[in-house]
């Protein structure tokens, strides 16, 4: 047997695409229909985080609110070993959030004598060291369970930031509702990150001598659209060729979509 040929038993390679399991993160104003939209995932079971789930249509959940981590942790573990289940939705991601920093916060204070009532009060800014650390554990778990096949879905509400931009005039900002530190850890292991919003065009405004004036007015047409890819004002993307634009009409398509 040749040299190269040793090599070549050796390493094994794989070269294009191939369908493989997501983690996704959808968010947006409240009342868009983000769950219910979740709820069209493939063999999706929620960890219901935040107690809004009573009314979406066929929703598979926990029976109660979980509130604590390790109510978390054991549902995603029996989720993980259930045949069932092909993706986890964590609704909401706001509220993964919050458990993760009572959690910090009880791991801080068990080392002091003085206890903190929060992570802002912990001196040196450390509060915010200690959440960012609590998420790189909890997305190493997000790891695992995509490693074992599963799709990953958070649900989550938008906020509004003020993004300072170091070469032009500061502007508003939509992005998902989690410490501004935990953003950047959270987002940059996700596949797809979806903006939820309702379309909206922009109308000339007309003065009383029928002259266009030089800012419009925003028009909601009513269609809910998902925004796929990063834009000026919003953060958003994907890893797997998405239209920049989809409509939520398609439902169940855009899960299907991903995982090609």
């Amino acid at each position: 047997m040749t040299e190269q040929a040793v090599v070549a038993d050796e390493f094994q390679t794989v070269r294009g695409r191939r369908p493989s399991p997501w983690k996704a993160l959808i968010f947006g104003a409240p009342g868009w229909g983000k769950s219910t939209l979740a709820a069209k995932a493939p063999g999706v079971f929620f960890l219901d985080l935040e107690n809004g789930l009573e009314r979406v249509e066929d929703c598979w959940r926990t029976p109660t609110r979980l509130t604590t981590y390790d109510e978390v942790m054991k549902w995603t573990k029996w989720a993980v070993e259930n045949p069932e289940v092909q993706t986890i939705a964590y609704d909401t991601i706001d509220e993964v959030e919050k458990i993760l920093s009572a959690k910090a916060l009880a791991v801080y204070n068990a080392d002091v004598r003085t206890p903190a009532l929060t992570l802002a009060d912990i001196p040196y800014g450390r509060g915010t060291e200690l959440l960012v650390m609590e998420w790189r554990k909890f997305v190493d778990v997000i790891e695992r369970i995509h490693a074992r096949g599963k799709n990953v879905l958070f649900v989550g509400h938008e906020q509004i930031v003020k993004f300072e931009n170091p070469s032009d005039a500061p502007f508003d900002f939509y992005t998902v509702n989690l410490h501004k530190k935990s953003v950047p850890v959270v987002l940059a292991k996700l596949d797809a990150v979806l903006f939820a919003k309702f379309e909206s065009i922009v109308k000339g405004a007309i003065d009383n001598k029928g002259k266009e004036l030089p800012k419009g007015k925003a028009i909601s047409t009513g269609n809910r659209i998902l925004l796929t890819t990063q834009g000026a004002s919003w953060t958003a993307k994907n890893r797997m060729n998405l239209e920049p634009t989809l409509s939520a009409d398609i439902g169940a398509k855009i899960f299907e979509l991903m995982g090609h």
